[in-house]
């Protein structure tokens, strides 16, 4: 029994040979089983124990293996098809046999969490089924902020594949896909864990082999080979496994790269011997990690954390740190550019460090969410979606910066932002904000869409350079008190969507305004906008503060202008030209207007249930 602890030791570390001891000592009287079932079972590695715990499993570790000695094979039967089941479970199946009924399914899916389903010829070695959740449109994908793989949204609609052969391989496949771990072992890959019956059901309906498992164990990042063993892996990507101890899994092949010649970092292949860094799968895009230039020396120094790596070239260097899982967790340069697609899936890097770089592509660390130190002083263009799912990042100087992407630091939890050369923005810039209290942005000049969307906490804007700002600006924050924005010119739709704070906003350069300006807005008292010209639909619909307004340029207006405005008393309007339905709408106090320049009107202009403003209006004209 102690050669046999030793070996479990050897190759599984200390804690598990204690665990082992302690759990299973009936299979220790047989010499050799124990070492041969977990051998059998699960690649050799010493952080087996720690996942274990941590995932709260002894009990599970223990079932497991002692169902290879008392075996257990009952599976539920069931007479109904698996459309019928699946509706008793709150699903539509639905069956693909082709890629044009597949791709029908894409609207489901997230850009950034599409099933390698859609770009493969899937229905020609596969039999593809879909089940949708029949209240799918009620499950959103912003409610879920730490998605969980068998959690509401992942599961809402979820891709069921048999593989073709005369063995068929089951898969489960999740709405989240790499936002998830191992997401193609949905449900654990147990058709029974959606409803009982399911796996007899499929396998009557369609003549299936699937040959359910007779013994199941589960873990975190963990994947079972064609061998039959758990391997830890860090990353899987598009349903290849990149493992620490220098191994990635690929359908049946099982690699195993000799660690004097190759580390395997993240989901990179690092060549010592030609001094080069690789993707394993070419269908991959390529990750600006990757360096474009000649490697002219490796360096590598084992540390009590793991390892750290120099690379050096003509005229460049990059410095990183691995964990004792090969995942990167530091990186320092002095590239001036880092290029599209930086460290994409990675998600364990916690200090970035480039004093020099002036440009960053797009995809920049889009999955991270671990980064706290972030160091770019001189960065002056950023593309999209950097940081996007970053929420642990509480500051970062960036006095430099002139213009960012879509999505930038979208999910983030600044308290105060102050970035004096930004002069653009595009996209949901900083959306999702909800603990912002100040920005300091004074030379932006352009927003774009959904600007601080979601931000509740900022009281007080002023963009003196400000231009023209898209659709939905600060859209769902209810805390501005004022608004001064001196060179705005053009205004999207949705501005200020949800705000009732409100009192007065000055926008004396205005020249345009969009659909549901300030909608649900009731208390703006003042609004100064004397160069306006055109209004969109639905502008202050249902405001009640407003007393008096001068537009004297304006010249077409939407419908629902100041509709359901009971209060206002004075509208001036001199070159007004056109307006469209419910032009203030139940205005029953109005007092004085200057509409003379008007001529074509929608329906019921200021129409109340008296008719006596409408009917002074027309006489007026006269």
């Amino acid at each position: 029994m102690k050669n046999e602890l030793d070996k479990i030791k050897k190759y599984y570390g200390e804690e598990m040979m204690h665990l082992c001891k302690r759990l299973f000592p009936t299979i220790l009287e047989k010499k050799g089983k124990l070492f041969e079932l977990l051998a059998n079972n699960f690649a050799f590695s010493k952080f087996l124990y720690d996942d274990i715990v941590k995932e709260n499993k002894i009990n599970d570790f223990k079932d497991y293996i002692l169902s290879f000695i008392e075996k257990d094979n009952n599976l539920t039967k069931s007479s109904k098809n698996p459309f019928t089941l699946m509706d008793e479970a709150g699903y539509i199946l639905y069956e693909c046999k082709n890629e044009k009924e597949v791709s029908k399914f894409i609207k489901y899916y997230e850009s950034c969490e599409m099933i390698c389903t859609f770009h493969e010829r899937r229905t020609t070695d596969h039999y593809v089924f879909f089940a949708v959740k029949k209240d799918v449109d009620d499950i959103k994908r912003n409610d879920f902020k730490c998605p969980k793989r068998d959690d509401l949204y992942g599961t809402s609609v979820i891709s069921i594949q048999f593989s073709k052969g005369n063995v068929n391989t089951l898969s489960i496949k999740n709405r989240y896909n790499h936002t998830v771990d191992n997401p193609d072992a949905t449900f654990s890959n147990n058709l029974d864990n959606i409803i009982p019956g399911l796996t007899d059901s499929f396998q009557k309906a369609y003549n299936l082999n699937i040959f359910p498992e007779d013994h199941i164990f589960e873990l975190d990042n963990y994947f079972k080979g064609k061998n039959g063993k758990l391997y830890k892996y860090n990353y899987e990507i598009d349903e290849i496994y990149y493992c620490p101890n220098n191994i990635i899994i690929s359908g049946d092949m099982i690699h195993e790269y000799e660690k004097e010649k190759y580390i395997i970092a993240d989901y990179f292949i690092i060549d010592l011997i030609h001094k080069k860094i690789e993707l394993f799968d070419d269908y991959l895009f390529d990750d600006g990690f990757e360096i474009n230039k000649p490697i002219n020396k490796i360096e590598i120094a084992n540390e009590s954390y793991g390892k750290k790596i120099h690379f050096y070239g003509n005229d460049y260097y990059i410095f990183i740190k691995l964990n004792k899982l090969n995942q990167i967790i530091f990186y320092e340069s002095n590239l001036k550019e880092i290029d599209d697609n930086f460290l994409y899936y990675n998600k364990t890097l916690k200090t970035f460090i480039n004093k020099e770089v002036v440009e960053i592509g797009n995809n920049f660390l889009p999955y991270n969410n671990v980064l706290t130190n972030l160091d770019i002083p001189k960065v002056q263009n950023i593309g999209d979606d950097f940081l996007e799912q970053n929420s642990s990042l509480k500051n970062v100087n960036l006095l430099y910066l002139e213009n960012v992407g879509n999505n930038f630091l979208k999910n983030s939890t600044f308290y105060t932002i102050d970035f004096p050369s930004l002069k653009s923005c595009k996209n949901q810039f900083l959306g999702f904000n909800n603990l912002l209290k100040e920005i300091n942005l004074p030379n932006i000049e352009n927003i774009q869409n959904f600007f601080l969307l979601c931000n509740t906490r900022i009281s007080h804007i002023n963009f003196p350079n400000l231009k023209e700002v898209g659709k939905g600006f600060m859209k769902h924050n209810n805390t501005i008190v004022d608004v001064n924005l001196p060179e705005l010119k053009i205004i999207g739709d949705e501005f200020l969507e949800n705000n009732n704070k409100l009192k007065t906003i000055n926008l004396p350069s205005v020249l345009k305004i969009g659909n549901y300006f300030l909608k649900f807005n009731e208390g703006l008292e003042n609004i100064s906008a004397p160069n306006l010209l055109y209004i969109g639909n639905n502008f202050l619909r249902n405001n009640n503060g407003l007393l008096c307004i001068e537009f004297n340029k304006i010249e077409i207006v939407g419908y629902n202008f100041l509709c359901s405005n009971y209060n206002i008393l004075k509208v001036i309007m001199p070159n007004l030209k056109m307006c469209g339905d419910n032009f203030l709408n139940s205005a029953f106090n109005l007092k004085e207007f200057d509409f003379s320049s008007l001529y074509e009107t929608g329906k019921y202009f200021i129409n109340t249930y008296s008719l006596e403003n409408r009917e002074k209006y027309l006489v007026k004209r006269k």
